[in-house]
């Protein structure tokens, strides 16, 4: 998925190339696996965001020194499913939503530093406010894979729509006509097998975006 900021219109996104411990996440416009990310369940509604930089598995975005002080930093770190690497994805009445930092017990978000929409501006943690610069509109990215994979895109039609959702559901009601062109398209949980949570966050995501 991209992050797009509501206050800016930029995305989140790793800072250059260099997948590395203690690289900034910063607001940029986007530009390819810098502003992707996997995100995987945690459990109780969190997740962890792997940045797509590197293997696209090794590291996670992360509370810099699990600190829950206003202005902590947002780097990426090795993906060790600490606490500090725990966020809940809060919607938001305008379809937009709030990225919550775990480590602070959902009291702080994701923020654009000085709410700034200059590219570059740094990601922090800051105390949640509903203000746009901690609102983020989620959007599905094209995956830079051998098959150029869409999410979603399970019937390889080149796009993600209602169509979709309805095959993985006849699927996951084992429709005998319901066949799957491309199964790992629907894995947007990113566990290696498809099922109901699947089905909601395509749900999910289609709705957002109409």
């Amino acid at each position: 998925y991209t992050f797009k900021n509501v206050n800016s219109g930029l995305y989140l996104s790793v800072e250059g190339t260099n997948a590395a411990n203690g690289v900034n996440v910063q607001q940029a416009a986007a530009n390819g696996a810098q502003a992707q990310f996997k995100a995987v369940s945690a459990g109780d509604g969190y997740y962890y965001l792997i940045p797509q930089i590197g293997d696209g598995n090794s590291y996670a975005l992360d509370v810099s020194a699990k600190k829950t002080a206003d202005e902590t930093n947002i780097e990426i770190y090795t993906f060790n499913k600490g606490e500090n690497q725990k966020f809940k994805l809060e919607k938001n009445a305008d379809g937009s939503y709030s990225i919550l930092t775990k480590i602070t017990g959902d009291k702080s978000a994701l923020d654009v530093s000085a709410k700034s929409k200059n590219t570059g501006a740094n990601v922090q943690q800051y105390t949640y406010s509903g203000n746009t610069n901690q609102k983020w509109y989620i959007e599905l990215a094209v995956l830079s894979d051998e098959n150029s994979r869409i999410s979603g895109d399970v019937n390889k039609d080149d796009q993600f729509d209602i169509s979709d959702v309805a095959l993985l559901q006849r699927w996951l009601l084992a429709d005998p006509d319901a066949e799957l062109a491309d199964w790992k398209a629907a894995d947007l949980c990113e566990d290696g097998k498809l099922d109901a949570f699947d089905l909601c966050l395509m749900k999910r995501y289609l709705t957002q975006a109409k």
